[in-house]
């Protein structure tokens, strides 16, 4: 098989993975919606977005790092000290998750044990519900990076992407008569060990493969190394999942669940435009890593090429889709109470648009290894949405805080392009991918040769 057509049978693949992703989160929005009310549902969403900010805890950036490390490992020298670092980043990582999980679970015990008040009507209990989902995403996260780092993302994303909103949805479904928000949290717990629990079984056979070809000495943790690239990837997760965390919390704190509802269901329709993004995101990386680390510069350029024209693409066409049929979507799916989420959808799609258009800025940063530099524009991206989230969400609600997002993205997406372009010689956005002749001739090829 050529690598064009293994390259396409992937992306395809992780299309289908991310097509069934979205319908099944559709779904489950629906369901959720209908089944618990837009007050209901509204405190789910809230301690949901709780459960993602925890994540920064139990992820602490290492999906960035593990699939770095192991794509460099394995480039490298996979029959010994790459087979041996390959090994060592995956158990490390698995100490890590481990270490961090049992620390959030103890502290949210006993919070939830010494209050006395209600959080959004929830219980108190939400909150150690949510930590334990942030676990079983921290260790799904990490084994599906594994994945990725040995070029095959098409597996790593086959957990999260289906296998857990699938196991989520037929437990919602099985429990709609009774469902409150705590039991829909712990549906949502036992639907992520599922996808923890594959991921890292489909990690097994290489793990033990490469164990059994390197020595305990290539097998030893380079803590100090990787605790150093750690702790920026580290900050910039938990800045970004703050940004994407932010509107929905001030929301929640600043309105109410109601408005909280909202923004969830406008949200779960807004993520379609990251498909794209997700699928050549996951594609690129270990190449990426690869062709940086064997200072390829043509090789990296036409990388972030090929990303940045499909994922624009895709962006800019469900953007044009969100238009044209998102307000009848949202009345005929949820019901009339939440036809008002139209306009939040249109600047979250917007965001997402944008996002894809402008390249993947993170991304090139990350595995060049200027994490510092992303970090930085994070914090300035965070910035900005903290200072204008406040008086946008208590002038305009909901929509305020899209708009917060959408400025704070575009900020932070112009500052990454200009750092990647400085740096590393590497030019991002779509519109210098379409003036490539080698990307259009790849596309060309792959499209109708392969």
């Amino acid at each position: 098989m050529t690598r064009a057509r293994a390259v396409l049978g992937s992306s395809v693949g992780m299309a289908l993975v991310r097509l069934t992703n979205m319908g099944l989160g559709f779904a489950l929005s629906v369901l959720l919606a209908r089944t618990l009310g837009l007050e209901g549902f509204g405190t789910y969403a809230f301690a949901f977005a709780i459960a993602g900010l925890m994540g920064f805890v139990t992820q602490l950036g290492l999906p960035v790092l593990i699939v770095r490390e192991s794509a460099r490992a394995l480039a490298g020298d996979p029959q010994g000290a790459g087979a041996g670092r390959f090994v060592a980043i995956a158990s490390w990582s698995a100490m890590v998750v481990a270490v961090a999980a049992a620390l959030l679970l103890a502290g949210t015990l006993l919070v939830a044990l010494g209050l006395s008040v209600s959080m959004l009507d929830g219980g108190a209990w939400m909150l150690p519900l949510a930590a334990v989902l942030a676990t079983m995403m921290g260790f799904m996260a990490a084994g599906g990076a594994l994945l990725n780092g040995q070029t095959k993302p098409l597996k790593g994303s086959v957990a999260d992407g289906a296998l857990r909103p699938f196991v989520f949805l037929v437990l919602v479904w099985a429990s709609a008569s009774t469902l409150t928000p705590q039991s829909a949290m712990a549906a949502h717990v036992m639907a992520a060990l599922c996808g923890a629990v594959l991921v890292w079984g489909l990690s097994a056979p290489a793990l033990l493969r490469a164990r059994a070809v390197s020595t305990t000495q290539e097998r030893r943790w380079m803590s100090r190394t990787w605790i150093q690239s750690l702790i920026p990837f580290s900050l910039n997760t938990g800045l970004r999942v703050l940004n994407s965390r932010l509107d929905v919390l001030m929301v929640g704190l600043l309105v109410g669940p109601a408005e909280v509802a909202l923004y969830a269901v406008a949200n779960q329709l807004a993520n379609f435009g990251v498909m794209g993004q997700t699928i050549v995101n996951a594609q690129a990386a270990p190449r990426l890593a690869a062709a940086l680390a064997r200072d390829d510069k043509p090789s990296a350029q036409h990388a972030v090429s090929l990303c940045a024209l499909a994922a624009g693409t895709i962006g800019l066409a469900i953007l044009g889709g969100v238009v044209l049929v998102g307000a009848p979507i949202l009345r005929l799916a949820f019901g009339e109470a939440f036809a008002s989420a139209f306009g939040v959808l249109v600047i979250l799609a917007l965001v997402q648009a944008i996002t894809s258009a402008m390249g993947p800025t993170a991304l090139t940063l990350n595995m060049a290894g200027l994490e510092r530099l992303t970090l930085r524009v994070s914090a300035i991206s965070v910035g900005v949405n903290a200072v204008l989230n406040i008086p946008l969400v208590l002038a305009f609600g909901a929509e305020g805080a899209a708009l917060s997002l959408l400025i704070a993205v575009a900020v932070g997406q112009t500052l990454m392009m200009r750092y990647a372009a400085q740096r590393t010689g590497l030019t991002t956005h779509v519109v210098f991918a379409l003036r490539s002749a080698r990307v259009r001739h790849d596309l060309r090829r792959i499209l109708w040769r392969s």
